[in-house]
Order: C-alpha cells, then structure tokens, then sequence
C-alpha cells in the first residue's frame, strides 16, 4: 500500500464518514 501524504489526507477526511456510514 502506497504511503502517500495526499491518501493519508483522504483517509483521514473520509474515517469519520464511514464510521459514521456504519454506526448508522
């Protein structure tokens, strides 16, 4: 898996979405 900065950003901004997706 690539360690790029711009993915860690996105994962970032989308974990709280998919947690919130899940909990849902």
């Amino acid at each position: 898996m690539p360690e790029l900065p711009e993915v860690e950003t996105v994962r970032r901004g989308l974990q709280p979405v998919l947690e919130g997706a899940t909990i849902a």
